[in-house]
């Protein structure tokens, strides 16, 4: 590889999707807390790598389809191989030390992960689906995490289910906001039902005591951050700030009743 500009590295490795990383932190951060252990360290490691080698890997890709072979793209091959390297070799130590049960979760949410990925680098756009997809695969993270520090596929499942909740509001929630900053037209009861249905099924967990009451605490703070009033001057960073500040309570809520 020829020397490359350290900006230009860092303009290709780090992603563009900030609501993503903000979703593997709270998927790792569940995961490890609650599957605490060695194992479940190195296979947080392999999902970190995988994080990182989609956005130079959709640059690379985006770039070859247009017959472009610019410094950028040459950096894009370079991090996405190294990281590629990294994560193969993450799995296969997770693998050696836990056997394959924590392939079940990656396995699971492969289907979403491709859709989000030929999506964002053939479309060239922000697709709803892909963009949930996108979050509702990172949630698989802390599944297959605590599937590799001994758990049962049960437990890592409602884990999951838990996490995606609070992912596919997420996203309909910040898409809502940032339609209504933009004086676009917008649709709140879309937004409000989706939330109460999240609510709906977390109360269904907690019935038949799969998670504790706690955990109905996490699903009331969906509802209530619908209340917060915004200036549409406000930008998308202070309300990801927000958003990454909310799903640090809602985290903590279900770690404690998970």
């Amino acid at each position: 590889m020829r020397h490359v500009d350290a900006s230009i590295i860092k303009k290709v490795i780090l992603p563009a999707e900030h609501g993503a990383s903000i979703m593997l932190a709270e998927s790792l951060m569940a995961g490890l807390w609650i599957g605490a252990s060695f194992k479940g360290f190195v296979c947080a490691l392999g999902w970190i790598f995988i994080f990182f080698m989609s956005q130079p890997l959709k640059i690379a890709v985006k770039d070859d389809s247009r017959n472009i072979f610019a410094p950028r793209t040459e950096a894009a091959l370079w991090c996405a191989t190294v990281m590629g390297i990294l994560a193969i070799l993450a799995v296969f130590w997770t693998y050696f030390l836990s056997g394959p049960s924590f392939l079940m979760a990656l396995a699971a949410v492969m289907p979403l992960g491709a859709v989000h990925l030929w999506t964002t680098i053939f479309e060239g756009k922000k697709e709803f689906a892909a963009e949930l997809f996108g979050v509702l695969s990172l949630g698989a993270a802390a599944a297959s995490i605590v599937l590799a520090s001994g758990h049962q596929v049960s437990q890592a499942f409602v884990l999951w289910l838990v996490l995606a909740i609070r992912a596919g509001a997420s996203v309909v929630y910040v898409r809502y906001r940032l339609r209504q900053m933009r004086n676009e037209s917008t649709n709140f009861s879309m937004v409000v039902i989706v939330h109460i249905l999240g609510l709906i099924m977390i109360c269904g967990l907690v019935l038949f005591h799969i998670v504790k009451p706690v955990v109905i605490l996490a699903g009331l703070l969906l509802i209530v951050r619908l209340s917060f009033r915004y200036r549409n001057t406000i930008s998308a960073q202070v309300l990801g700030i927000h958003e990454s500040l909310m799903g640090l309570f809602y985290v903590v809520l279900v770690i404690l009743g998970v």
